[in-house]
């Protein structure tokens, strides 16, 4: 096939059929010929000969002078104008008139125009000697060479012979002999009159037998069909020389294209954009039709297009075997070859790509212009698409077509057509282009984007097309077209201009070559894979990198709007995630993770994949962004976009109060998906990929990878030191965030905490409150939790969580590691709310049951254990060593063990021993009952009943209870109750005694005894009571102590302590000693006197 540039040289060879052609038809019922030329008067044949007017000739004068009389004196302009008043023309006028054509046609002679205007450039047409002038061969040929004319005058009279020609197909060099039995069999040359078949001469109806052979196109001769396409083609150029579409479009040029210059199929064009206008006629309408059928069937047909693209069509031999079938090029297989290099070269100018949008929005609006598509596609219309054709809507059959190729109801042979006619739209498919779009999205259209660029609208729309207010229509028919977009890159004009290179270059994508890695539908995959991977993420520009973000926003919808998945993962997502509602946004992929375990490697790659680019933009999780997308704005308005912290962000805000259910199982789900495998999570492998890709093992589970790292912390770096501790606050939230601990603790929270909810760490602080039930692996599977939330209480979610109040009033300035101490210290002040002081307490009983996790402890009493009981195991550590001296070990250590056994005295509940023998008893249950737990209310109410416990048979438990007066009367700081009530009385009497061995206690003692009023009566209640338990205790101390009584010296010696330890006890005794030294001084003076006088008296 030739290009553009030879658009004439394939012309309908326009030339009149002599008689003798007339009568080669080979259908005898058809006759051609209405008047031979034998049959005019002989007056009649050489009327023409000296150039004479038609205007003079009497046949036509009236005529001429009534309807024409302007154009009188040239008759090629005269000629026309008369055949569009066919009706009121005489006969006679008419049968001159048709010898005037074939005189025009047959001869090339002085007198006539085509010689007279174009003799000059006959020797610039050398193909047209030797040809036939007799028969109009030449003419013909003078006429198709055109393209060769460079004098203006002949141009025209060239342009005004064509007119002449296709106003009457017998006038076509050869169509009659090519087309006659057509012209029968589809009665295009017959009209109805009363009921009877008569053959109509009228010139009008003469280009309706051409337009009637067009509408059957696919169905005439293969020669026919080649006279009719070049017919076509040089009638593209002006529709003067579409008979009958001018002489239906008359009254709409003239009235809706007034302004518009003929030619270059101008006004076409001018028609075209009037289409769908009320005020044009049906006639009209119908003719600019079955043009557009011509055009969809043959490129050149458009002259615009075929001009525009000829260059680029020629270069790129997109009219060549391969894309024409039959005689003819089809414009979509034209656009499919051109939509190959839209972006590679510079004949492809914006000009030609305009073109192009053009013929795609015809396209695109009416699918009988596609002839093939129509035919093929005819019966899926009837069966799918009858309302959207009944009610005639611009596009709205294409929009149904579409809807049904997306759901795969379409035949085999429809699909391959709508598949073909959305491949040649995928290069300028705009939201100019789509009628449905416009119509129905143009609310979200003037909402959203009305002041983006136009052919950046259809990527706006389509990024807004899944919002809350964009209406259901308009978001299934931007899903609809998506779908189609999806599965061929250069839809996307964004997408293309910003990765160019980066498909050239990342994806081995080549436009020209016969073999690529990646179809087209796959490319984005392509992009996003090599983004997510370390090697080559760099590659990629970051333009591109935007795009892709936005296309992967725009396709988190459904599997099918990703082709690459769709395909690896058709048979999974077909077997485990058939009865799901596929058609809530993103609940396929969220099923498909959920059994990413199950799915083959292709699927199970893709989905992971999927999965950390969800990690990275949760806008791309639609389950979850939906009703989480608010609280993405209040709680992580700061968090930096894309890079996989804003899930972290959600997560540990989730259990706000302004949360969502709905959002706080779906931030959960999300946080268990990406479990699954460490690499899932970007924010994670950005920060902590390296340390694990060292440290761990790279196929295990995020999990498992955390738990690796966990033991590592030290190793790490900062920013993975960070994250680590939100994994593990995640993980102290929701006990379905650590599996080990789901998996090992599952019957042991069925038993125990059945009816617990998972989150917000309640599941995991129940099974903390029952520690001591938990079986081996439950307990074993817990320690590491509960050793790195004591290292750091920053990773302790519920202590975070009801003690932020606290920490910040008391601990703000605490390690991480000593916040827990620091809040135990405090836990009695009346700023820690009750929820904070359970967890507190929770947190001491684990402590005391397992001291292992008390890296305090061990730290300051290791040394001292392995010392003095060598033997014992290490959980052993309190017990062993509150069984020796305080002098025996260090004193740090001893310290350290007087407060633990303060604690033990305090909180019945961190005395697992007690609680053991105790459980079950009347007493004990009374005492739990009647006190609150701490400030060892429980404890005191045990030990004041303990000879109940002996009378009442319950030996364990009083042995328990005994155990803990005896510890506690070594040290009145172990005596929580004695130490409270007898405070004042210890700084008053007993502060410089060493509170080891009970001496505090015994000062006490003894002080009652010498001095009791002086004794805060509390604190003689205290100490009675404490005499009684002892006694039934049989505490050997206090049997010391009485002896020590006993002991005149010993009392003295202590009395005298005691006395010179009260407050102003040195005033007086100095004041004494004053006194006594004065009275010696005065009776020293006296006796002296005395002792004179009695002198001087002897002497």
């Amino acid at each position: 096939m030739r290009g553009t540039g030879s658009l004439l040289a394939f012309a309908v060879i326009i030339v009149a059929q002599a008689v003798t052609d007339d009568k080669a038809s080979d259908n005898p019922g058809y006759d051609v010929t209405p008047l031979s030329l034998r049959q005019f008067p002989a007056k009649m044949r050489n009327v023409f000969n000296d150039g004479a007017l038609i205007s003079a000739n009497q046949y036509c004068r009236e005529d001429a002078a009534a309807y024409c009389a302007k154009l009188s004196s040239d008759n090629l302009l005269l000629l026309p104008c008369l055949q569009n008043q066919a009706e009121k023309v005489s006969r006679v006028c008419h049968q001159l008139l048709w010898k005037y054509k074939v005189y025009l046609t047959t001869t090339v002679a002085v007198n006539v125009p085509l010689f007279t205007h174009c003799k000059s450039q006959f020797p610039k047409l050398p193909g047209c000697n030797g040809t036939n002038s007799a028969n109009g061969e030449m003419v013909a040929c003078i006429l198709n060479s055109k393209k060769n004319i460079t004098d203006k005058a002949c141009r025209v009279t060239v342009f005004r012979m064509q007119r002449i020609v296709f106003s009457d197909h017998r006038l076509i060099f050869g169509f009659n002999k090519a087309c006659g039995s057509d012209i029968y069999q589809f009665k295009c040359g017959r009209v109805e009159k009363n009921n009877t078949m008569v053959f109509d001469t009228g010139a009008g109806n003469q280009g309706q037998v051409v337009a009637c052979l067009e509408e059957n196109i696919d169905k005439v001769a293969p020669k026919c069909q080649e006279q009719i396409k070049k017919k076509e083609e040089v009638a593209a150029e002006s529709v003067e020389l579409d008979a009958a579409l001018y002489q239906s479009c008359q009254l709409e040029v003239d009235v809706m294209c007034k302004s518009i210059p003929p030619g270059k199929g101008n006004l076409y064009r001018c028609l075209y954009d009037h289409l769908h206008e009320p005020t044009m006629k049906t006639r009209c309408r119908k003719q600019l039709l079955r043009r557009g059928k011509e055009e969809s069937l043959d490129y050149k047909v458009n002259f615009k297009f075929a001009e525009a693209c000829g260059k680029a069509i020629k270069r790129y031999s997109c009219d060549s075997e391969g894309y024409t079938e039959g005689s003819f090029t089809h414009t979509t297989s034209v656009l499919q070859c051109l939509n190959n290099h839209v972006d590679k070269d510079e004949d492809l100018t914006d000009d030609c790509k305009a073109e192009m949008a053009m013929m795609v929005e015809k396209l695109m609006g009416n699918y009988q212009l596609d002839m093939t598509l129509a035919t093929a596609c005819d019966t899926d219309v009837v069966d799918h698409c009858s309302i959207e054709k009944n009610i005639r809507t611009e596009g709205g059959v294409i929009s149904c077509l579409l809807r049904m190729e997306k759901r795969k109801q379409l035949s085999d042979a429809c699909s391959d057509q709508v598949q073909q006619l959305i491949g040649a739209a995928a290069p300028t498919f705009t939201f100019s282009v789509d009628h449905i779009t416009k119509e129905k999205c143009s609310d979200l259209l003037n909402k959203r984007c009305s002041d983006v660029q136009n052919k950046k609208r259809f990527g706006c729309l389509m990024d807004h097309a899944t919002d809350e207010d964009t209406s259901e229509i308009c978001r299934s028919h931007l899903l609809t077209l998506q779908y189609f977009l999806a599965r061929d890159y250069r839809m996307d004009q964004p997408l293309r201009d910003a990765c160019h290179d980066d498909i050239s270059k990342v994806c081995n994508l080549e436009y020209r070559s016969a073999t690529v890695e990646y179809p087209p539908s796959h490319v984005l995959h392509c992009l996003y894979t090599s983004y997510l991977n370390p090697s080559t993420k760099d590659g990629i520009s970051s333009g591109c990198i935007q795009e892709v973000k936005r296309l992967m926003v725009i396709r988190a919808s459904s599997i099918n709007l990703n082709p690459y998945i769709d395909k690896v993962c058709m048979q999974d997502s077909s077997v485990l995630c058939g009865t799901i509602d596929n058609s809530a946004p993103g609940e396929e992929f969220r099923c498909l993770q959920e059994h990413i375990e199950n799915l083959a490697t292709a699927c199970h790659e893709a989905i992971g994949n999927w999965t950390a680019m969800e990690s990275q933009d949760l806008r791309m999780n639609r389950p979850l962004f939906k009703p989480c997308g608010a609280m993405v704005q209040k709680y992580c308005m700061n968090v930096p976009r894309g890079s996989g912290e804003v899930i972290h962000c959600l997560a540990l805000n989730k259990n706000q109060l302004e949360f969502s259910d709905e959002c706080r199982r779906q931030v959960t789900t999300f946080q268990m998906s990406v479990l699954k495998k460490f690499q899932f999570d970007r924010a994670f492998v950005t920060a902590c990929g390296n340390s694990a890709h060292l440290l761990c093992d790279l196929d295990a589970t995020k999990a498992e990878v955390v738990s690796c790292l966990q033991t590592k912390m030290s190793d790490l770096s900062t920013p993975c030191r960070e994250i680590m501790r939100k994994e593990q606050l995640e993980k102290n939230e929701n006990i379905h965030l650590n599996p080990s601990i789901d998996e090992a603790c599952a019957r042991d929270v069925e038993e125990l905490c059945s009816d617990v909810s998972a989150g917000e760490g309640k599941l995991l602080e129940c099974l903390r409150k029952h520690f001591s039930k938990l079986s081996l692996p439950c307990s074993a599977a817990l320690e590491p939790q509960q050793a790195a939330a004591i290292r750091d209480s920053r990773v302790d979610f519920v202590l975070m969580r009801s003690c932020k109040e606290g920490i910040e009033q008391f601990c703000s300035q605490v390690d991480p590691s000593g916040v827990l101490d620091c809040l135990i210290a405090h836990k009695f002040k009346l700023a820690i709310n009750s929820k904070c002081r359970a967890a507190i307490v929770t947190r001491e009983a684990i402590l005391f049951q397992d001291p292992t996790l008390n890296s305090k402890l061990m730290k300051v009493c290791g040394e001292d254990f392995k010392t003095h009981c060598p033997d014992e195991p290490t959980y052993t550590i309190i017990r062993c060593l509150s069984d020796l001296k305080g002098d025996e070990i260090s004193p740090p250590c001893s310290n350290l063990m007087t407060k633990l056994q303060r604690e033990k005295q305090t909180d019945y509940r961190f005395n697992r021993e007690l609680i053991d023998s105790c459980e079950g008893n009347e007493v004990f249950e009374d005492c739990v009952s009647s006190n609150s737990p701490g400030h060892g209310s429980v404890i005191e109410c045990l030990k004041k009943n303990v000879q109940s416990l002996s009378s009442n048979g319950h030996t364990d438990c009083e042995k328990a209870v005994s155990k803990l007066i005896t510890v506690a009367s070594t040290d009145v700081h172990i005596d929580v109750v004695l130490d409270q009530e007898c405070s004042a009385d210890i700084a008053k009497f007993c502060s410089k005694v060493a509170p080891s061995k009970g001496k505090v206690i015994f000062c006490l003692i003894r002080i009652q005894r010498r001095s009791a009023s002086k004794m805060s009566p509390e604190c003689i209640a205290a100490l009675d009571a404490r005499k009684k338990m002892w006694k039934v205790a049989n505490v050997k101390a206090v049997k010391r102590a009485e002896e020590e009584e006993n002991s005149e010296d010993a009392d003295k010696y202590d009395y005298t302590k005691s006395i010179s330890k009260q407050p102003g006890s040195n005033s007086r005794m100095y004041g004494l000693l004053l006194c006594g030294a004065v009275v010696v001084i005065v009776l020293g003076y006296l006796c002296g006197r005395r002792c004179r006088k009695t002198a001087r008296k002897y002497s």
